[in-house]
């Protein structure tokens, strides 16, 4: 980057060639015929030392060209893409592609169906999907090497090869089970092939540099992204060495909630966004995860990304309260200007507008969830230089005479409504707040009525807790339509930061429906539907909190944080050709996380092995399957695979 970083030694090509064989070694994994990327120095340092400096890139541009995009899709004969009718091409320059009738296909016959009343009180009848177990059982599955080779071919034959890449296989799976936890099935439904990049040795990630190919039993693809980046070196920048990483994590990623309970990791990586713009700077990174310590409850933190430089701008916030209101203004301090201003709130019942969270100075009306004479508000400021570089400061201030916000009235039947809970900075999560306010801001523009738009310790976990456990989701959660959440979790449940009553959600406290209203939940989070926790299967946790609810849509894995999951869910489901929910969900984890994260769904088995709500619209933009009360659920399925 310039002359006052320290130079470090290299390994060149010979190396990254070993490098790029021993990656190959995995029984399921293989490695593309061509050469690793020249000119880019390895990243290993001489035995005993550590890195101190690494390779510093610019963003020219995607690696995708209009003429190879149309030669893909006349080579495959694809169909209309479910995506972008438009073309294969979005607005980032990336291929997109999915094709509805083939992707995570589950063989159905049309059976009559006797529901139960919807949230109007209305009997539902007609027709709903039951499963064709022999249409199932004959369901081919693509072999693995066959479909790594098909991968490369596809590629090949367009001049989209990878070079040095790593090709993964993974199966996506239909699992059932009854509602006594008996397994009933669980077998692969497709077969998925990831080009995992790497830049200098390091792996490549992040939504602008991804390619995978989901196939079908007959080789045909289902389902196809290709973003890959096109990168020129620029220079070197000084790191901070991995044995201060966790370190660096901690301090990025501060929290109040956190601190003292906290295990952090990291490890080095490049990482693209989808919407890099030409000329961006792409710095090396940590990838930060870790474990916290909640309610008795090891829970997994999402990994976070933190450029692991060592020149960091540093952040300082003064606060002047007044009746009602706050003003905060910002200052900064080393990195490199220009800024970029995000002001989060960890208090009251509104987050800032996008249009206000960006200004280098704030004034806004302070509200409370209950009625008090003042309360405390909090404020972090995030502030990104023109790296890319973050740093956060915090402030507190008591602010007097607050406006009280009243608990939400009860639904009115017929109305599609919304709400929105996350746990941001008082998590260390810097995406939440744009990630929940990019689905509030799209379902609100679709006509929606978002009844709540609860951020940090304006976030209750007895919002999603049922009234018969003391919980008053009847007002809120089961409240709505549609419930998008993010922040922390494990396999038993999620966290919230103010103890309201407390800070963790367990399964067995939740009974969603019930209250005839909520049909779909998002957790977007790490789980809670791991294949097991505690011993117990994730039928056996979440299956009893199904009573009425259609759709449970999270992770299975670790997964990480963001800023567009809500957004790009919203727009899915609400764009002129909608998705269906599920695949919404499924679509918008291939575009937002890494390979390595496991998307999950869950939803009800019905009499005669129906599944009612699979394949269903969001309300306005589709068909939508009944509501099935717990009385009549008899198992439940979960599709999960690679994202």
């Amino acid at each position: 980057m310039n002359a006052r970083t320290p130079t470090f030694t290299t390994l060149r090509s010979t190396f990254c060639q070993a490098l790029a064989v021993a990656l190959c070694a995995s029984a399921l994994t293989a490695c593309d015929d061509a050469e690793v990327i020249d000119e880019t120095e390895n990243l290993i340092s001489p035995k005993g030392q550590e890195i101190t400096a690494l390779p510093v890139f610019e963003y020219k541009g995607s690696a995708v060209t209009p003429e190879q995009a149309e030669a893909l899709a006349a080579a495959l004969k694809l169909p209309i893409n479910a995506l972008n009718k438009e073309g294969l091409i979005d607005e980032n320059g990336a291929i997109r592609f999915m094709d509805e009738a083939r992707f995570l296909h589950i063989p159905t016959k049309s059976v009559p169906f006797q529901g139960a009343e919807d949230e109007e009180k209305n009997e539902v009848s007609g027709e709903a999907p039951a499963l064709d177990f022999a249409a199932l059982e004959a369901l081919k599955v693509l072999p693995d090497e066959e479909a790594i080779g098909l991968s490369k071919e596809i590629l090949g034959a367009v001049d989209l090869g990878i070079p040095g890449a790593k090709a993964v296989v993974s199966h996506a799976s239909l699992e059932l089970r009854d509602v006594n936890d008996k397994p009933i099935l669980d077998r692969a439904i497709d077969t998925t092939v990831h080009h995992e990049q790497f830049l200098a040795g390091l792996p490549l990630t992040g939504s602008g540099a991804k390619v995978k190919l989901v196939f079908d039993g007959e080789g045909k693809v289902a389902q196809l992204t290709y973003a890959r980046p096109v990168l020129e070196k620029t220079g070197s920048v000084a790191i901070v060495p991995q044995s201060s990483a966790a370190e660096l994590c901690a301090e990025s990623l501060a929290a109040e909630s956190l601190q003292g309970a906290v295990k952090y990791s990291a490890k080095l990586i490049y990482d693209v966004p989808a919407d890099a713009k030409v000329g961006a700077t792409i710095l090396p990174s940590y990838a930060c995860s870790g474990t916290q310590e909640v309610d008795g409850q090891v829970v997994e933190l999402r990994e976070s990304v933190i450029p692991a430089v060592l020149d960091q701008p540093k952040a300082t916030i003064s606060v002047t309260p007044g009746p009602g209101a706050l003003i905060a203004s910002a200052e900064v301090d080393g990195g490199v200007a220009p800024y970029t201003y995000e002001w989060i709130r960890e208090g009251g019942d509104r987050a800032l507008s996008p249009e206000e969270a960006a200004a280098e100075q704030i004034e806004y009306a302070v509200t409370s969830r209950e009625p008090v004479d003042a309360v405390r508000e909090t404020l972090r400021l995030v502030v990104t230089d023109a790296n890319g570089v973050r740093t956060e400061a915090r402030a507190d201030a008591l602010v007097p005479a607050p406006v009280w916000s009243a608990p939400q009235t009860p639904r009115v039947g017929g109305v599609r409504d919304a709400g929105a809970e996350w746990v941001g900075s008082c998590g260390g999560l810097g995406g939440s707040q744009n990630n929940a306010g990019g689905f509030v801001n799209k379902m609100t523009a679709d006509g929606v009525n978002v009844r709540f738009n609860f951020g940090n310790f304006s976030a209750w976990e007895r919002d999603f807790r049922d009234d018969d456990f003391g919980g008053n989701d009847d007002s809120y959660v089961d409240n709505t339509d549609f419930v998008f959440y993010t922040g922390h979790a494990n396999g038993d449940g999620f966290t919230f930061c103010g103890e309201n009553d407390d800070t963790f959600l367990r399964f067995d406290e939740a009974r969603w429906g019930n209250d005839h209203d909520l049909e779909w939940l998002v957790i977007a989070a790490c789980g809670p539907l791991q294949e097991t926790s505690g011993g117990r299967s994730w039928a056996d946790r979440w299956g009893p909190a199904f009573d009425r609810l259609h759709l449970l849509m999270a992770y299975a894995t670790v997964s990480r944080d963001n800023t567009t999951e809500g957004r790009k869910l919203a727009t899915y489901m609400t764009k002129s050709s909608p998705l269906d929910v599920h695949r919404a969900w499924i679509q918008t984890a291939t575009d937002v996380q890494p390979s390595s994260v496991t998307y999950a769904v869950m939803g009800v088995i019905g009499q005669g092995f129906t599944f009612p709500n699979l394949g269903e619209r969001f309300w306005g933009h589709g068909s939508v399957g009944a509501d099935v009360p717990a009385s009549d659920v008899i198992g439940y399925w979960r599709i999960a695979g690679a994202s």
